[in-house]
């Protein structure tokens, strides 16, 4: 049993709106008031009553379509707004049956009295009508609009060093790449692994180069930089038979001396074996 002074609550299902008109007179008048109203997308209308008290006569639906329906949960909020258009609706209900039944007992309503029902009965409806928008409107407004994420962005540095990791590492063990935006120079560095024999070490040296000379000067990303230093390393023996990390070669190129490149009908050999590079070194031991 509920404690004293819990309220109950039902809610009720009507098809058209005189079904609601009808039984929400037949509900107040039994001591249930209105706490919220809503239009469903069919034209349907979903009515919640609340009763203050232990006991109470709930009234039998005033058609077959007015059915009980299973109370959803009601926050704070939406259940004072209820209730507040609910007790304007139930004025108006009120004041539509005083109306309805002020001629005598036994004599038929006059014409006066039925013109005076039906005026209380539009009044009724515009009512209950602008009760349904005031609550579409707020529970609307209640919601807040979702915030778009910003896109990330990235400084030059960041950009020319995923262009560099993703192009100059041909047989690369690593990569790594510095920007000087005083003189406009992307310096790379890439590091490969031991050569098996000179021609090997040329092959790698000179597919690093061009690779990544042709990802800056073709990239629209690129279009600050004016010079590309590319330098290859890899494991030496020094004159004193210490192994350490040595320079395989290194080259240089301008965006000057790339403008008239076709660099779909030129290849890494062809490039390095005629010189089209502002400077190019390699080892030969």
């Amino acid at each position: 049993m509920s404690p004293p002074g819990a309220p109950h609550f039902i809610t009720r299902h009507y098809v058209q709106d005189a079904q609601y008109t009808a039984d929400a007179g037949q509900m107040a008048a039994a001591g249930w008031r209105v706490v919220s109203i809503q239009r469903e997308p069919t034209g349907a209308i979903v009515a919640t009553y609340a009763f203050h008290g232990n006991a109470t006569v709930l009234p039998s639906p005033s058609s077959p379509f007015g059915t009980p329906r299973k109370r959803m949960p009601i926050n704070r909020r939406m259940f004072f707004m209820g209730a507040g258009a609910g007790g304007l609706l139930i004025i108006a209900v009120v004041v539509a049956l005083l109306f309805a039944n002020l001629s005598p007992s036994g004599a038929a309503p006059s014409a006066g009295s039925a013109v005076s029902a039906g005026a209380a009965t539009q009044t009724a409806s515009a009512a209950y009508t602008s009760a349904l928008d005031a609550t579409s409107t707020a529970v609307t407004n209640a919601t807040p609009a979702p915030t778009a994420t910003p896109e990330p962005t990235f400084s030059p540095a960041q950009t020319y060093d995923a262009i560099a990791q993703a192009n100059c590492n041909f047989l690369a063990v690593s990569v790594r790449s510095t920007w000087n935006a005083a003189h406009a120079t992307v310096s790379v560095t890439a590091q490969v692994g031991p050569p098996w024999d000179i021609n090997a070490l040329h092959t790698t040296v000179e597919n690093i180069v061009f690779d990544c000379f042709k990802a800056f000067y073709t990239s629209p990303e690129t279009s600050a930089v004016q010079w590309v230093d590319v330098s290859v390393k890899g494991p030496v023996t020094d004159s004193y038979g210490n192994n350490t990390i040595g320079l395989y070669g290194q080259a240089d190129l301008s965006r000057a001396s790339a403008r008239p490149f076709n660099w779909d009908n030129l290849d890494y050999l062809q490039a390095w074996n005629n010189g089209v590079y502002d400077s190019q070194w390699e080892r030969n031991s």
